[in-house]
C-alpha cells in the first residue's frame, strides 16, 4: 500500500493507493460502489471535493446531528435497480467522527476512512476517501430516531459563466441545465438505510 503525505491548511493529510486486494475489500462496502463512466475524471473530482469539504467545515461547522454518537450499519441497500443481499452487509459499519473524519470496517477490523462534511441546514453528505482509486459521494442524508437514509446524489461540476461551481439543487431541471456547461458529472444511484447502533458488529462464536 503506498502512502503519500499532503499539506493543506496546516493539516497533514493521507492519501492511500490500495493493493488490488486491499481495494477490493473497500469496494465490497455499497457505499464505496463505482459509478464514473468512460471520461469522468476523478482525480480531478477528488481535488474539487476535498477543497469544498475543507470550505464548508470552515463556513458550515458543527452541524452533525447525533451522527458522530453511533455506528452505522446497512439495514437496506439499493443500488443499480436492485436491492443488495443483507448477507452482503454482515459485519459492516461506518463511524462518523466529530472532526469530520469516518472510518469503515467489517466487525473488528478497520477497512477505510476518509473525510467528510455535513450540514443539516441542506441535508447534504459529501465524503472523501483517503484512498484515491475510491470516487468521492455526495448524500442527502435523512434522519429518524433508528435510521439514517444515505440517498445518492450526482456531482456535478458547472460554469454558468462566473466561473466553476458544484451544483447543490436543480439536478432534475433540465432547463437551467441547459443554460450552463457542464465540465465534471459523477452518477450515485444508490440509496442506503443505515441503523444507528451504540456498538459496531461483533461476529458470532462459531
Amino acid at each position: 500500500m503506498a502512502i503519500c503525505l499532503l499539506f493543506s491548511c496546516g493539516e497533514k493529510e493521507v492519501e492511500i493507493t490500495s493493493s488490488p486486494e486491499e481495494l477490493r475489500q473497500k469496494l465490497s462496502f455499497h457505499i464505496n460502489e463505482l459509478k464514473a463512466r468512460d471520461g469522468d475524471d476523478i482525480k480531478y473530482l477528488r481535488k474539487f471535493v476535498k477543497k469544498t469539504i475543507r470550505e464548508r467545515q470552515k463556513s458550515l461547522p458543527n452541524q452533525l446531528w447525533d451522527l458522530p454518537s453511533f455506528f452505522l450499519t446497512p439495514f437496506g441497500v439499493a443500488v443499480n435497480g436492485g436491492r443488495a443481499k443483507p448477507k452482503d452487509a454482515e459485519g459492516m459499519w461506518m463511524k462518523f467522527e466529530s472532526d469530520y473524519t469516518y472510518t469503515y470496517g467489517r466487525y473488528d477490523k478497520i477497512v477505510g476512512s476518509g473525510i467528510y462534511h455535513f450540514a443539516d441546514s441542506d441535508e447534504f453528505l459529501l465524503m472523501l476517501d483517503h484512498d484515491s482509486q475510491i470516487e468521492p459521494k455526495l448524500f442527502k442524508l435523512l434522519s429518524n430516531s433508528e435510521m439514517f437514509n444515505f440517498v445518492g446524489q450526482p456531482i456535478m461540476l458547472i460554469d454558468d459563466g462566473t466561473g466553476e461551481r458544484m451544483l447543490w439543487k436543480n439536478f432534475a431541471q433540465d432547463g437551467f441545465l441547459e443554460t450552463v456547461k457542464i465540465n465534471h458529472q459523477l452518477h450515485n444511484g444508490a440509496q442506503i438505510v443505515m441503523k444507528m447502533n451504540p456498538t459496531r458488529p461483533v461476529a458470532l462464536v462459531q
